[in-house]
């Protein structure tokens, strides 16, 4: 993520995504990175959590998680796109609207502390980004229970 976008804009002012010959989307680097277009788009500038749901009546239930899907009324399922660094961990005493999830591992990276958790509900990866400071006050281990929830996300029907 930080590579690309750094690259795109001491580079240029506007970009082009290509995949296999076809134009994904063009726009500034901030455009892109903000409003990607597909999730070719999303996954190209970077890493990425996918969650698959079910929408009925503009909603789809992802663990403990709901996500008001207004544009996805027709759709049977969605996929919901989260950048790492847009995943929120909290006490489960505060699971208000998210998934529980298993601390696996965590590693400090300069600022950062990178966090992999497991989903409670059924043992996928989830990949979180927090500052150090944060981390230092959560003060979790390996094997602790959390609640993880996205502070933004992007969602793609997932015919997309």
């Amino acid at each position: 993520l930080f590579p690309y976008t750094t690259l795109f804009r001491s580079m240029s002012d506007r970009i082009a995504v290509m995949s296999r010959g076809h134009v994904e989307q063009i726009g500034t680097p901030d455009e892109v990175y903000d409003h990607p277009a597909s999730p070719f788009v999303y996954r190209f500038l970077g890493d990425v959590n996918v969650f698959h749901g079910r929408v009925q009546n503009g909603r789809a239930q992802i663990g403990g998680w709901e996500v008001a899907l207004p544009d996805h009324v027709g759709a049977d399922e969605a996929a919901v796109y989260v950048r790492p660094h847009d995943i929120e961990i909290f006490p489960v005493a505060e699971d208000r609207n998210a998934l529980r999830a298993v601390v696996n591992d965590f590693v400090s990276i300069g600022p950062r502390v990178r966090v992999s958790l497991a989903r409670a509900d059924d043992g996928s990866t989830i990949q979180a980004e927090i500052g150090r400071e944060v981390f230092g006050e959560l003060q979790f281990r390996v094997g602790d229970t959390v609640a993880v929830r996205p502070r933004q996300h992007r969602v793609y029907s997932s015919a997309a």
